[in-house]
């Protein structure tokens, strides 16, 4: 079942992960088009405010935000990342995703999160080291979503991961732009990502934003997430 189709299915309705893990052996792999033209990053956002909570906006009234220490946060993220249809693309992210891989995720960002916030509140114009948004949330302010720019040494590792439903409508991709092109400069310059072979859309994504294919390899998989190795695409980005 390909990744269309399975975007309109409720979650409750996906196959289990292993009969996706097992399809992806017949899925084609994402290869760049001849005479490709990426988009690129889009203008740099202004980090806005509602309350005392930062956000950076996206299209269609989506926005960006820290995370809350709340239940419905901690219910979608769990909901999201327990979606078979998600979690069979999912490198470190734990599955199956219990309460305490949230708290232990929420009680790791939320102050890191806090601190930049604080930062920037003194001096909009000050230099970070980690991103004060990462929720994806849509125009209701649920979180559907999240998006990361993490710090490594010399680069910043890129990540996103999006509820089905809000699939095929260009919030990944605008979500992922949004940050890096904020992140740039204020965080650093080179972004670094990867994808299954087999994972279009989240190559589409780092491809649509410029970044520029690396190579190919086999990299070990968690067994908690099918074991074995997957094949990705590497990618990078200096701006």
């Amino acid at each position: 079942m390909d990744q269309t189709a399975l975007a309109g299915l409720p979650v409750d309705a996906h196959p289990p992960i292993e009969e996706l893990i097992a399809g992806q052996a017949s899925m084609p792999k994402w290869t760049m088009p001849a005479n490709y033209v990426p988009r690129g990053l889009p203008p740099t956002p202004e980090l806005q405010w509602g309350g005392d909570e930062p956000y950076l906006p996206l299209p269609g009234g989506y926005r960006i935000t820290p995370y809350r220490a709340c239940e419905a946060d901690y219910a979608a993220v769990e909901r999201i990342s327990n979606d078979p249809a998600i979690a069979q693309w999912s490198h470190l992210r734990p599955y199956p995703y219990t309460r305490a891989d949230t708290l232990k995720w929420f009680d790791l960002n939320i102050p890191l999160q806090t601190a930049s916030t604080e930062a920037l509140r003194t001096d909009p114009a000050a230099k970070v080291t980690d991103a004060p948004v990462m929720a994806i949330r849509d125009p209701g302010g649920a979180l559907v979503g999240d998006v990361a720019v993490e710090p490594s040494p010399g680069f910043l590792g890129v990540g996103y991961t999006l509820d089905a439903a809000h699939q095929g409508r260009g919030v990944g991709r605008a979500a992922a732009g949004a940050l890096v092109a904020w992140a740039a400069g204020r965080m650093g310059r080179e972004f670094r990502g990867s994808a299954q072979v087999v994972n279009a859309p989240s190559n589409r994504v780092l491809a649509g934003l410029g970044f520029e294919h690396t190579g190919t390899e086999e990299m070990p998989w968690p067994a908690q997430n099918g074991g074995s190795s997957r094949e990705v695409h590497s990618w990078r980005l200096v701006v």
